[in-house]
């Protein structure tokens, strides 16, 4: 569940810490549509190790002082939403673009 505390529409992406290495995942809203979501690495912060070894990255469309439900599920099919929900650019991987963030 994401929960928007501004009073307008916000469309965003969140991101969830994965540990498994070679799963895939498909998410859904509450009204069973696929949303966008994409698997990357975790980012590397000198002198600290995170737990997990991946984010799942969800692109959100959440309304004013509302909340939407999100469901995560294990699936044996490739995700093909590769640089859908953001692309990672230059070596430290600190920019983030989509069709919404340039």
């Amino acid at each position: 569940m994401v929960y928007n505390s501004l009073g307008w529409s916000r469309s965003d992406f969140i991101r969830v810490p994965i540990n498994d290495t070679n799963e895939n995942y498909s998410v859904t809203d509450s009204k069973g549509i696929n949303v966008p979501s994409q698997i990357n690495p975790a980012f590397i912060i000198p002198k600290h190790t995170p737990s997990f070894s991946r984010y799942l990255h969800i692109q959100v469309n959440l309304p004013p002082l509302g909340f939407e439900t999100y469901y995560i599920t294990k699936t044996s099919e490739k995700n093909d939403n590769e640089g859908k929900v953001f692309k990672w650019e230059g070596e430290q991987r600190k920019n983030f673009t989509n069709e919404f963030l340039t």
